[in-house]
C-alpha cells in the first residue's frame, strides 16, 4: 500500500516538473483553421499562405472545387512584450471574377498581415472592395487578426511558384 502511495506521490511530482518545464518554455506550439470559399461571381481562386515567410498552404478553388478548410500547426516563440505570440501572415496568388457587366477580371493578391496568439482560432480568407484588399478574419474574435493594408508588396510573392 505504502509503495503504491509513493508511486503516485512521484508520478505527481514528476508531473508538475514536466508541466512546469513544458509551460515554460521559449517556445510554444499551436494549431488554427484556415477556411476558403468561392464567392458566386469567382471563376477560381489560388492562394497560398506564408507565416513569417514560410508556405503553409494553398488553396485552388473553382467550380469543382468551392471550399477547402486547411489546418496549419505552428511553432514560434512569444514576443518580449506581454508574452504574446505574433505571427506575420502573407497571401499571394490570384483571384478570377466576372465583374457587374460579365467581363473577366484577374487581381493579384500581395496581401500582409499579423496574427495575434492564432491558437484555436478559425481564419476566413476574405476578399473586400472588388477583391483589391484579400486578408484573413475570424468573425468570433476579429482583433486576433490585423490585415496590414496599403503595404510594399511582399518578397515571399514575388518568388515564382511552378
Amino acid at each position: 500500500m505504502y509503495f503504491f502511495r509513493f508511486r503516485c506521490l512521484l508520478f505527481s511530482l514528476l508531473l508538475e516538473v514536466l508541466s512546469a518545464f513544458c509551460l515554460s518554455s521559449p517556445t510554444m506550439a499551436g494549431q488554427f483553421l484556415l477556411l476558403n470559399q468561392k464567392a458566386d461571381h469567382e471563376i477560381s481562386e489560388t492562394i497560398r499562405v506564408y507565416l513569417n515567410g514560410v508556405p503553409v498552404a494553398t488553396f485552388r478553388l473553382d467550380e469543382n472545387h468551392q471550399n477547402a478548410i486547411i489546418p496549419v500547426s505552428f511553432t514560434n516563440k512569444p514576443t518580449q512584450s506581454h508574452n504574446t505570440l505574433d505571427i506575420t501572415y502573407t497571401l499571394c496568388g490570384s483571384i478570377i471574377f466576372l465583374n457587374k457587366e460579365g467581363q473577366t477580371i484577374t487581381r493579384i493578391i500581395d496581401s500582409t498581415g499579423v496574427l495575434h496568439n492564432p491558437d484555436g482560432h478559425r481564419f476566413y480568407i476574405t476578399g473586400a472592395k472588388n477583391f483589391t484588399e484579400s486578408y484573413l478574419f475570424d468573425p468570433n474574435a476579429p482583433k486576433v487578426a490585423d490585415p496590414l493594408f496599403h503595404h510594399t508588396p511582399s518578397d515571399v510573392c514575388s518568388i515564382p511558384v511552378s
